[in-house]
């Protein structure tokens, strides 16, 4: 254990003595949405469940969210008349993919997203009225997003979350408890449980006999790990949970985890920073009533009517990453949101009677400027872009006064993570199963591609949470802590004895020589069990017994039958 830990949890331990522990049948890693789903699923089926959240608060990235959620075939679509299906989801959601999703986990996810908004509405009282689009993101081609009214002034999703752990008494919340390692077994390599930190600076270990759930959400909030696998993102506006450093992408690939899609990190033209120096979304959307976007050269770099992720990209080939979206007074007034309405008169959206005065104002070159404003409102008055194709040629920008907001890409999440089959089993870089270890929610990689569909950023983790909870507590437990095979002494007689008992996989047949009351060779003759699991277990406990002189060594945490079986045989040869 000691070699996982840092220097000073290292002189910790070594001060306090043996590390304190808990137990119970799930180890849920995270107290966001996926880790909250995964809680709940899992006590439901009557399982003790522990439940670990690193800050002081259960919510994860649902407290840093506007709670829009999606899923097709509902009963709420149902009731409006809506026909919609997970394989049209699907699809919806692979184009804004780029086609780059890992198709079975896409596909598992919107079969579950559907069952997932009745789950939260029947189960979790979550109040949603109507199925809708959602302007903010690329449309669905039928209405499938939703959007819960907040409670007590809580998002919905959160609020229903919250009450359903509370609904539990064998879930076993531990807040301001950090997990820094993984626990797994040297024999099995299967995951035990976590280490981890609680709110004293005490290490504790926390066992799951069924298995362990990470949660642990994005890497957003890591600006170093971020920059690893997007250097530019330096310039980004990130306004991701505190709680998304990339814990479980670094705990997941210590026990040898694969990674996928990493440099997937979307964002969007709404990135603003606030005269206090407060990062911001700042949701201007001027371009709908005739705005248009320039970069710091004062020129026109995109159809500002495109795709969310065409003006995404665009944005992120601009010099440093930064564009100013520009819009005159009659624009502002058409637009009339109450919060850009106040950035304007408060000055934290630039403004001037005048475009040259407006490019002064924002640090741009007045003749650049100028021209390009000129260029723009001639194509208003002849209705045709020739620059970039815009059909909504809606206004000119001439009345005075004269805005222009300073934006950047925005990032609220990371696509990138831990790689899994579809029953959430976290995977090896060879594509071979962890035992023991599940994860959900945003620490996944490779469900959403390059982009994020409306809604998918919440319902996801809810519905993969749920599904690594139902699934862990089908795992096969195993027994936990050291225990010993026997406990009465053994007189041990020279000679050579043979054995043979009955293991996982069939006969297992060992031969065992003892020399002047010492036992000087342990060789397994035979057996049928697994070769990569049992081989280095046979290995490790015929060197323990071997140093010890005898049969009756601590079988280590989370043995198999076949380590088992290998100590049943040697007693058995040398008793008998």
């Amino acid at each position: 254990m000691m070699r996982w830990l840092g220097l000073g949890l290292l002189i910790l331990v070594l001060m306090t003595g043996s590390a304190t522990a808990a137990e119970a049948d799930v180890v849920v890693v995270g107290g966001g949405a996926a880790g909250m789903a995964a809680a709940i699923e899992a006590a439901e089926t009557g399982a003790e469940v522990i439940l670990l959240e690193k800050l002081p608060m259960l919510g994860g990235a649902l407290r840093y969210t506007a709670g829009t959620i999606s899923g097709a075939g509902t009963k709420i679509q149902e009731a409006q008349g809506i026909e919609d299906s997970p394989e049209l989801h699907f699809l919806d959601s692979m184009v804004e993919a780029d086609f780059l999703a890992i198709p079975d986990l896409l596909m598992l996810y919107c079969e579950l997203a559907g069952p997932t908004i009745d789950w939260l509405v029947e189960d979790l009282d979550v109040n949603i009225v109507e199925a809708v689009f959602a302007p903010e993101h690329t449309l669905y081609s039928v209405p499938r997003s939703y959007k819960p009214e907040r409670v007590d002034g809580m998002g919905a999703v959160l609020y229903g979350l919250l009450e359903g752990i509370e609904r539990y008494p064998n879930i076993t919340v531990h807040m301001e408890t950090k997990a820094i390692r993984l626990l797994q077994d040297p024999l099995t390599d299967r995951i035990m449980g976590v280490g981890a930190v609680d709110g004293q600076g005490r290490y504790v270990e926390f066992h799951g006999v069924q298995g362990t759930i990470l949660a642990t959400g994005g890497f957003g909030s890591n600006q170093r790990l971020l920059e690893r696998y997007q250097p530019e993102s330096s310039n980004w506006v990130m306004i991701t949970a505190s709680g998304a450093t990339g814990d479980g992408h670094r705990m997941g690939a210590e026990v040898g985890a694969g990674l996928t899609h990493m440099e997937f990190v979307p964002t969007y033209n709404y990135g603003f920073i606030r005269a206090n120096g407060q990062p911001a979304l700042v949701y201007v959307r001027s371009e709908l009533f005739g705005g248009i976007y320039v970069n710091q050269d004062g020129e026109r770099f995109v159809n500002e009517m495109t795709t969310q992720k065409e003006r995404e990209y665009a944005l992120r080939q601009q010099p440093d990453n930064i564009m100013f979206e520009v819009f005159d007074e009659s624009i502002r007034l058409a637009n009339n949101r109450p919060h850009i309405n106040a950035f304007c008169e408060s000055g934290e959206i630039a403004s001037a009677a005048t475009i040259r005065g407006l490019a002064a104002e924002v640090g741009l070159d007045p003749d650049v400027f100028e021209a390009t404003i000129n260029r723009y409102n001639a194509f208003v008055e002849h209705g045709e872009d020739l620059d970039y194709g815009k059909e909504q040629l809606m206004a000119k920008i001439a009345e005075p006064p004269f805005y222009a907001a300073k934006l950047r890409p925005l990032g609220l999440l990371t696509l990138g993570g831990l790689t899994v089959d579809t029953t959430m089993r976290v995977l090896n870089q060879d594509g071979d199963i962890i035992p023991g270890l599940y994860a959900a929610g945003e620490l996944l990689g490779g469900v959403h591609g390059t982009h994020i569909s409306s809604g998918n950023g919440i319902t996801a983790p809810l519905a993969f949470g749920r599904l690594a909870g139902q699934q862990v507590v089908l795992a096969e437990p195993f027994s936990l802590g050291q225990t010993e095979a026997v406990q009465e002494d053994v007189e041990l007689v020279d000679g050579v004895f043979r054995a043979e008992v009955e293991s996982y996989g069939g006969r297992l047949t060992v031969e065992v020589e003892i020399v002047n009351a010492e036992i000087v060779r342990i060789d397994v003759l035979s057996h049928q069990d697994t070769s990569a699991i049992a081989d280095p277990a046979f290995a490790t406990l015929i060197d323990r017994m071997l140093e010890a002189n005898s049969p009756h060594v601590d079988a280590v945490s989370g043995a198999t039958v076949s380590s088992d079986a290998l100590v049943e045989a040697v007693l058995q040869a040398v008793t008998e």
